[in-house]
Parts: structure tokens; sequence; C-alpha cells
């Protein structure tokens, strides 16, 4: 006798499913709410993949990434941490404290393994996971893609200097100073965020133990720490009035501990509490104060147009944000941007809290703003999340990578040329002549010290190079010296004779009085000119 089996899911006609609920089913159904994804997080995801695409695809420029691998070669070669400056000759015996030993060891191993590739993967890494952390917080704060695009934007555009030479085809930036960016920015969203978690108790001080390694703006991270416990002590101060609460107030000790014990973490270096000391110093030096990285911000600079741009934004949306200002918030972007003003190069600190707050302000304001109209339309409806935009999501940061030389690399084994992975101004073809020559050198090498650590690190043995881009460690009488021949000043030719120079190797473009000089010095032979370099040798060697 025959019996009939009741129909279940997987023996339904297809026929018998609409279409839209045929994709939801294959799609949507299978993964869990919190994995599915809007249409607007997706396109933020898509961004953040083609911005780290753009990132490992600009070439390297030609100052101090060098001077970082030759440190971390000599590290490796040497299995220390050098004590004083090891690479100039010039400068042998001052004392040095490698804030950034770790980064330079895993830059050099990195590079043995993977060449340029591998720099700009990681560098690349680093800057897009920092601004993906902030668009991140933001996103979960305010539940709007536009808001959290904004934040990218700003951030993006406020740090861009420091990440790369400018906008359009310019070269990266690349120094261990990007994965104190990235440990920044997570230090940050967890000091900004509303919720204080246990494991904020460990993890914070253990990242900051790695990032007192890896480079030596890890004070930033305690100093946010410390900002944040004042700012909410005074807070409570403010509405209660009363002293005895703000000093017992459970989150205003439990961040000022955090930061404590972040502090404590820090000194597991090499160095031990030397670092501190060198922090504290490197600031006063006389040499960094004639590098443009070090010069105060103003209205001349590309960085100080969008500050300034950023700032006024940033005003009028506190003019209209209902949002309440906490004291941190206050002391952070006052703090972070009169240090900005002091020297670019610290700009980059407070673009993080710039981008946060212009988000978080906007939010208010839109929040505002509909409040308002709720009276003549319907609320709008949240966002539809479906699995189909998590797939695209995941597809776009896989062709990111994909298409990226380090993912070509990691896929295919396809190297990238040398050539094509480092920028325009590299002197690649006086690199190629020193190379070729036979004749060992003989005394001292006087170089545009932009460089210094391509040449040293590049360049054949034997070389005594003059300068590099590590002015810090440089006698300020060798750095002295250097200008004043740069730029053929009064006895510039006695200069490099007493300092034993036998061979120039400038750029004419940057120095142009020293080459005019040189070429018409009978005592000087000009041995090889490309569009970047010039080289000349002295006719009797010192």
């Amino acid at each position: 006798m025959a019996s009939t089996l009741p129909e279940t899911p997987s023996t339904l006609s297809a026929a018998a499913v609409p279409g839209d609920e045929q994709a939801d089913l294959i799609l949507v159904e299978r993964l869990p709410m919190s994995l599915r994804m809007s249409a607007g997080a997706a396109s933020l995801v898509a961004c953040l993949a083609i911005l780290f695409w753009r990132l490992c695809t600009r070439p390297l420029f030609h100052t101090d990434l060098w001077g970082h691998l030759s440190y971390g070669r000599w590290i490796w070669q040497n299995r220390a941490v050098p004590t004083t400056e090891p690479l100039l000759p010039l400068a042998q015996g001052m004392p040095l404290v490698d804030t950034a030993w770790l980064s330079q060891l895993l830059g050099y191993q990195i590079y043995s393994v993977t060449g340029t590739m591998g720099l700009q993967g990681i560098m690349a890494g680093c800057v897009t996971a920092a601004l993906g952390l902030l668009t991140y917080h933001v996103y979960q704060r305010t539940q709007r893609v536009s808001i959290a695009f904004l934040a990218l934007a700003t951030a993006l555009w406020l740090s861009i200097y420091q990440i790369c030479v400018g906008f359009g085809a310019m070269p990266t930036l690349i120094r261990p100073q990007i994965v104190g960016f990235l440990l920044y920015t997570w230090v940050f969203c967890r000091a900004a965020s509303s919720q204080m978690r246990r494991s904020d108790w460990y993890l914070i001080p253990l990242a900051t133990c790695l990032w007192a390694n890896l480079h030596g703006s890890f004070v930033m991270g305690p100093l946010i720490l410390f900002t944040l416990s004042l700012g909410r002590g005074l807070d409570v101060l403010r509405r209660t009035g009363r002293i005895g609460r703000a000093l017992r107030d459970t989150r205003t000790i439990r961040w000022f501990l955090i930061a404590e014990l972040s502090c404590i973490a820090a000194l597991v270096n090499p160095y031990g509490f030397s670092l501190y000391t060198e922090i504290l110093n490197f600031s006063s030096n006389l040499n960094l104060y004639d590098l443009l990285d070090w010069d105060p911000l103003t209205l001349k600079h590309g960085q100080g147009r969008a500050a300034a741009v950023s700032g006024l934004l940033l005003m009028m949306l506190y003019r209209l944000s209902p949002r309440r200002v906490s004291l941190f918030e206050v002391f952070v972007l006052v703090g972070l941007g009169l240090m900005g003003l002091w020297a670019v190069r610290m700009l980059v600190w407070w673009a993080i809290p710039v981008a946060y707050y212009t988000a978080m302000h906007m939010n208010a304001v839109w929040n505002k703003q509909a409040a308002r109209m709720k009276s003549r339309r319907e609320p709008a409806a949240p966002p539809h999340r479906s699995g189909l935009w998590s797939v695209i999501a995941v597809a776009s940061v896989w062709i990111g990578f994909a298409l990226s030389p380090i993912g070509i690399f990691a896929l295919h084994g396809k190297p990238q040329p040398f050539k094509a992975s480092v920028s325009a101004d590299t002197p690649l073809g006086a690199l190629e002549y020193l190379r070729k020559r036979k004749e060992p050198f003989q005394g001292q090498v006087f170089n545009s010290y932009e460089w210094g650590d391509f040449l040293g690190w590049a360049g054949p043995d034997g070389m005594k190079l003059f300068v590099n881009t590590h002015v810090h460690t440089i006698p300020r009488e060798i750095w002295q010296a250097y200008q004043s021949i740069s730029m053929a000043g009064t006895n510039w030719e006695n200069q490099l004779d007493r300092y034993s120079v036998n061979y120039v190797i400038i750029d004419p473009r940057q120095l142009r009085s020293l080459a005019s000089q040189l070429r018409s010095d009978t005592n000087w032979t000009k041995a090889y000119e490309d569009g970047i370099s010039v080289i000349f040798i002295r006719k009797k060697l010192i």
C-alpha cells in the first residue's frame, strides 16, 4: 500500500516560494543578525578597501624609511639595541635611545621576506585599520553611515600630509609612527566610549607596553587616559559642587589607575626609564627646528588650511549642537590643537578627536532637526540589513587585497620591481653609478640629508655619509656645518676640507648654489649627473 510522506522545507518546490523570499532564505536567514550589513555599511567597508589598495600602490618616499631599516639591520646583525649612534661616523659616540627599535627590527624582517611590498602593505594596513576603528566606533554610536563617512573624511583630510606627502600621486611616508597612530586611535576610541570594560585593566597597559617598544609616541596613550580622568573628575565636581564626590567617583579613579598601569607597563623596554627621559628631551633638540616637519602650523601649509576649515566647522557645530560637552572633550581638542600649532608633525594626533567629535555633534544637530520635522513626516525606517551586503563587503576587502602589490605577491609570488615602488626623487641612477665604481671610498661623503638614509641602506660598503634624516642624533656643530655647506655659505670649501670630504652627492634642484659652485671649481670634477642627482669627486683626494 502506497504511503505519502509529509512535505519538508527541503522538498518544497522552488515555484512555491516567491523570488525575494528565496534570496532571503539563501543569503540572509542563514546569517546571524549581527553579521548582516546594510548597503551603507558595505559601502563604508568598500571605501576602506579602496583606501588600502591606494596606499599599497603609492611609491615609498625616499627619506627616513630607509634609515629605520638600517637601524633594524644593525640590531639584527649585532643582536642588541644601539646605545650610541651606529650609522654616521661624524656622530660616532653620540648617545642614542632608539625609541622605535622593535618597529625597525620588524620592518627589516618584513623587507627581507617581501621587499617593498610588505612595507607598503603594513603601512596601508595600519592606516586603514586606524580609520576603520574610528569609523566603526562612530557608526556604532550614531547608526548613520553618512556620519561615519564624515568622520572618515575628516580624519583622512587632516592626517593625509603625515601619511602621504599630500594628495594625488605623491609617495607615502612610512615611519614607525603609523603603528603608534593605530594604537593611539584604539586607545582614544576606548576612552571616548561611554562604557568601561573590565578588559581595559589589562588590554590598555599591554598595548602601551608594546607601543613603548614600537614608537616614542606611546606617551599619547597615558596622556589621553590622564586627561579623561581629570575631565571626568571636574565634570562631577561641576555637577555636584562637592570635591569629595569627584575624588570618590568610580570612573575617575579607574581611568587614573589604568593610566598609571600603562605608564608602568611602558618601562618594560631595553632602555628602562631612559625612554621617558628621551621623549621629554627630544622636542628640545635644536636641529629639529630646521626641518619643515617641526615648523609651527600656518595657513601656508596645506595642513594648516585643512586644520582651519575643520576647526571652523567644529565651532559651528558646537553652536548648533544640543549634545553635552565634557571637559575631557575640551581638554583633548584644545591641548592637542595647541600641540599641532606648535609643530606641524603633531597635527596627526589632533585629527582623530576632531573627526570623532565633528561626527558626534553633526549627529546631534541632525537628531535635533529630525525632532523638529517629526510632526511633518513619518520617521525613517531603519536601514535594511542583508546577508548579500555582507558578502559584497567581504568581496570588496578581498578584491582590495588581491589587487594590491602585497596581495599579488602573496597569491602569485610575483614581486614588484624596486624602481616602481620608490618615489621618483630616489637617487637610483647615482646608486647604480656608485655600485659600479671599483675604487674604494676614501674620506667623507657630503650628501643631501634627505638621501642619507637611502644611501646608507642601499649604497656600497665604505661610504661615510655626512648626515641623514635622524638629525636629533647629529652633533649640533656637524648639522650647522651641513647647512652652511649646502647653501654654499662662507668658507664652504674650507669646511669640506676640514671634514675630509672627497665626494659630494646632492640633489642639484634643491642645492643649486652648491652644485653651481662645484661645477666651476677646478678642484672638483663632475663624475655623474642625471635629472635627479649629481656626483662630484675631488681631483686630489684628501
